[in-house]
């Protein structure tokens, strides 16, 4: 409930530039996540939940959840809050700004930052991020990561294939062979 107030509040503080609404796709989660979205979803309704029967991986989640959103701008933030809400103003930001259809929360570009992530898993997610950032065209040093703000077109007119958290290098990916320009932000991502 704490991480779901915090980003209605923020989000809700751009309200005089942005309708919003918060899409919550929660997938098969056996705990009281469904409960609590719905109470929480009662009195505000800007907020919507998406529940998926059984969990049905990364990919399926966010491709639903493309599919069910509607604003111009869709940013996918984790629920755990592991990038603080502030990046989302940031992203959109950037978005306006630099007119891109993607921006990337990255903690491994100069400026970002990592904290509490278990030493092999930070190595290992480093050394992905740097082999497939040197297949790409874009200078985007997070390929892999899933804090993103999206122009709701382009997303949700991609095909997408992937089930798990590949489908966030899918969407790069096919960003590239349709040249679609992408931005990315210094990040800290707090484990």
């Amino acid at each position: 409930l704490a991480s779901l107030t915090a980003m209605y509040d923020y989000v809700g503080g751009f309200s005089d530039r942005y309708r919003f609404e918060l899409l919550v796709v929660d997938d098969g989660s056996t705990d009281e996540t469904a409960e609590i979205v719905d109470a929480f979803a009662r009195k505000r309704r800007e907020v919507r939940l998406l529940r998926q029967p059984a969990n049905m991986r990364l990919g399926q989640a966010l491709r639903d959840g493309f599919a069910a959103s509607k604003g111009d701008i869709i940013v996918v933030f984790d629920s755990d809050l592991s990038y603080s809400v502030d990046h989302i103003g940031r992203m959109l930001e950037t978005m306006e700004r630099d007119h891109v259809a993607i921006v990337v929360a990255s903690p491994y570009m100069k400026g970002g930052k990592t904290s509490a992530i278990p030493w092999k898993r930070a190595q290992m997610s480093k050394q992905i991020n740097r082999v497939l950032a040197a297949t790409s065209q874009y200078d985007v040093k997070t390929v892999t990561g899933m804090v993103r703000a999206y122009n709701g077109a382009f997303i949700r007119g991609l095909s997408l294939k992937s089930m798990g958290p590949e489908i966030n290098t899918e969407i790069l990916y096919k960003a590239q062979i349709m040249r679609v320009r992408v931005g990315e932000i210094p990040a800290h991502l707090d484990w």
